[in-house]
């Protein structure tokens, strides 16, 4: 689902919890229905998605989000840039992701300056 016209970029949803779980077709996630909800959407699950490969640029857009859980993607490689415009994300869990895992690390991960200001991150 991609915005096509000026009416669906101002398309106002109040999605508050998006989950996808068990997905062996999806490679993206539906950008019209989240950017939709990008005022009320507070957490994002993704689970054992295993051709789920990268998350999007426009992920930065989900001002309301507090959670975002990634488990058991392992084609998931990086974070997006932006990550640091998610100044209500309070918790990210990244479980089962071995390279994503890596990037995130603490001490020495290419990805942690995208996700340092959070404050509970578990990856594992």
């Amino acid at each position: 689902m991609e915005p096509e016209e000026k009416e669906d970029k101002d398309l106002q949803l109040s999605l508050k919890t998006f989950s996808i779980r068990s997905l062996d077709v999806s490679t993206d996630l539906p950008q019209l229905l989240l950017e939709g909800s990008s005022s009320t959407l507070q957490q994002i699950q993704i689970e054992n998605c295993d051709k789920f490969a990268v998350l999007p640029a426009w992920l930065q857009n989900l001002t309301s989000l507090h959670k975002l859980e990634i488990i058991e993607c392992p084609r998931l490689l990086t974070l997006p840039g932006g990550m640091d415009h998610l100044t209500g994300l309070r918790q990210l869990r990244i479980i089962a992701c071995p390279n994503l895992g890596r990037r995130c690390q603490k001490d020495g991960g290419a990805d942690w300056h995208k996700i340092a200001h959070i404050q509970e991150i578990d990856v594992s």
